[in-house]
């Protein structure tokens, strides 16, 4: 064949393999490329042994198949073509590998051998050189039947059994694999090795499907003679003979064990690296948002103070009444900083374990009475009504002052996000007594992911939907999984918003 056929030939061969190209020389690489674009219809390209791995490795993850042929220089930074070459072909022992080998490079020649390598292009060298040696490796692809069986009894894990299951055949890999020897399968069945993680169900289809004359295919882990496991991927297929009748089972398995263990370390990167990049989005959106929360009480601080000071400056008249408001004002405030930030200070001791309690008998009526109080200001300024129902007078054995502090941030939440609507309400019996705070607000859609440190409904922290800080329902979930109160937020029944309930079980055993 002269070479414009070979040429011809060889792209009739090859267009439809996948080649993964490593050449760290800039010029080269670029040159020899276009060659291979001429003949390949897909070429990945890498600059370094390195590179070339993480390619091949993702190019199996995210396709499952391997290049078909990978062609690489030697000497390269980061990672030469030998090492590279070895990690490959422990990953997949059939892997179809070119060298591209210098002069200089010739010590490498006994290593290129022994690996196994299908061939390999001295350099420097022009397309004609080429031909020759990718003409025989693609060929290679070209096999028969019985080629296309001798390579998968090669590349995989084959057993044969009879109709009744009894094992009469298996191959080098299987025995390699599982550590069994022929003598100890031939005439055993595959209980043998059948792995207890597996389901039941998993054996009923199988035997189910086969019996029917049908292929059966999924992915199962296997025992190993020493007890350790390797998952594979499985084929069963009933061999019919010429009555139509089945005459035989073969098995052929994929042994992807180390490929699974890659894919879930690489998920579990991704996963990690995807957690702190949202963390760290939530840490600045918090930032923003409770600075914003700290600056807008010290400006009313600020100006109110102002304002008294010039009046009592200029010794005009002052109004008393007026003078007194402001600084209520001022002094709400100020506590309201002061517990944003006592808040902040005691979710690090919540989650160090630091946090210390007094536990005592309290008048649950009282402790709503007072913290109503605390928020006149606030339910008059958003014109809320609010009510407040018990059925009789109701304690509670807990921390007085933290249960305050969590239907504190509870009314608080009902305030900011309510509308114009707020009833509290206690019930008691002998077993359990419960509080229960509902607005009337637009509802909460994701009711598990507002207790999540720094999270707020709707994803508005930068936005300023909403408001606070975004960590009052993350200190009550910690408050109560330390004091042992259970707690549910609901719908509320009554309208679109919100009724959260706290629930207190009656003895001092918690």
């Amino acid at each position: 064949m002269n070479s414009f056929n070979k040429v011809q030939s060889l792209k009739e061969i090859a267009k439809n393999l996948k080649i993964l190209y490593v050449e760290d020389d800039d010029d080269l690489r670029d040159r020899t490329k276009k060659f291979f674009l001429k003949i390949f219809n897909h070429v990945d390209i890498a600059v370094n042994g390195k590179e070339g791995l993480e390619l091949y490795i993702e190019n199996y993850l995210q396709t499952n198949t391997y290049y078909d042929i990978v062609i690489s220089d030697i000497y390269m930074p980061k990672m030469d073509g030998i090492v590279m070459s070895k990690a490959i072909l422990e990953m997949h022992k059939e892997q179809k590998i070119v060298i591209m080998s210098a002069t200089e490079e010739r010590k490498y020649l006994v290593e290129i051998i022994h690996l196994g390598i299908e061939s390999f292009i001295q350099k420097p060298f022009d397309s004609k050189q080429m031909v020759d040696p990718l003409y025989k490796v693609c060929m290679s692809f070209q096999f028969s039947d019985l080629q296309y069986f001798k390579a998968l009894t090669q590349a995989s894990i084959v057993s044969k059994t009879n109709t009744n299951g009894v094992i009469t055949y298996v191959n080098n890999n299987f025995c390699n694999i599982t550590g069994y020897t022929r003598e100890e399968m031939i005439g055993n069945t595959h209980r043998i090795f059948k792995h207890p993680d597996n389901s039941p169900l998993i054996y009923a289809d199988l035997w189910q499907t086969i019996t029917l004359g049908k292929v059966w295919r999924d992915r199962m882990i296997n025992l190993n003679k020493d007890g350790s496991g390797f998952y594979a991927e499985t084929t069963i297929i009933p061999l019919i003979g010429k009555d139509g009748n089945i005459k035989e089972y073969m098995a052929i398995r994929n042994d992807i064990t180390d490929m699974l263990k890659l894919k879930r370390e690489v998920e579990a990167k991704k996963i990690f690296l995807q957690r702190e990049e949202q963390l760290k989005e939530a840490k600045k959106s918090f930032l923003l948002v409770f600075t914003h929360e700290l600056k807008t009480p010290l400006n009313a601080i600020i100006n109110f103070s102002k304002y008294i000071k010039k009046q009592m400056k200029n010794h005009q008249i002052i109004n008393h009444e007026k003078i007194s408001t402001l600084l209520d004002s001022v002094l709400n405030n100020a506590t309201d900083m002061l517990e944003n930030i006592t808040q902040i200070l005691e979710v690090s001791k919540l989650n160090t374990g630091k946090l210390t309690y007094s536990y005592a008998l309290f008048n649950a009526n009282e402790l709503i009475n007072h913290t109503i109080k605390k928020f006149d200001s606030l339910i008059d300024a958003n014109n809320i009504n609010l009510s407040f129902e018990t059925q009789e007078e109701a304690f509670i054995y807990s921390d007085e002052n933290r249960v305050k502090q969590i239907v504190s941030n509870v009314l608080s939440n009902a305030i900011k996000y309510g509308k114009d609507e707020i009833n509290i309400m206690i019930t008691n019996n002998s077993n359990v007594t419960e509080i229960s705070i509902e607005d009337n607000g637009l509802g909460i859609k994701n009711k598990e992911e507002i207790f999540t440190l720094y999270a707020q409904e709707e994803d508005a922290l930068l936005s300023r939907q909403s408001k606070g800080t975004g960590i009052g329902l993350y200190f009550v979930n910690l408050l109560c999984r330390d004091l042992k109160i259970d707690y549910k937020v609901e719908d509320a029944k009554q309208s679109s918003g919100t009724k959260f309930t706290l629930i207190f079980k009656n003895n001092r055993e918690g």
